[in-house]
């Protein structure tokens, strides 16, 4: 690194850590300087968890402001050929096909589901009468002009 960025964390595919008769990939690795956590790799939501397709799904769409909550750079080439490609499962459509490659789009699962978002729940309309309730006058007034009746 240059001295100018530090990334703070970054999460390895479960499977990295697997000890099959020797060190895993991700000891080789974190030996070199690279640590990395564990991603939770969980596709689907199962009850009382999230699911990762649903975390991408709830970046892609924004937070209730309309600001964008993913980004994909132009150097994300291979994110972007395969991010159109992908299909919905159509035995479970909470999650996609995996007969293609989604290498890519494993990564940007990985990396929501590392910091899980929940969207802010919708605002509450305002009240036709701002935040106080209207006095008995008041809503008799508002029927009159309503009727077309002006109160003299």
């Amino acid at each position: 690194m240059d001295g100018r960025s530090m990334i703070s964390y970054g999460v390895l595919d479960p499977s990295a850590f697997a000890e099959d008769g020797g060190p895993s990939i991700a000891e080789r690795m974190a030996r070199q300087g690279a640590w990395f956590r564990r991603a939770d790799n969980r596709r689907v939501a199962r009850v009382g968890a999230i699911g990762g397709w649903d975390q991408v799904r709830s970046r892609l769409k924004g937070d209730c402001d309309g600001n964008p909550l993913l980004f994909v750079f132009s150097a994300c080439k291979d994110t972007i050929r395969t991010f159109p490609m992908m299909q919905h499962d159509p035995d479970r459509p909470e999650d996609m096909l995996t007969d293609t490659d989604d290498h890519c789009l494993d990564d940007v699962r990985y990396a929501c589901m590392s910091r899980p978002y929940i969207a802010a729940a919708p605002k509450p309309p305002r009240s036709t009468f701002e935040t106080r309730m209207p006095t008995l006058n008041e809503l008799v007034a508002s029927s009159m002009r309503h009727r077309g009746h002006e109160r003299i």
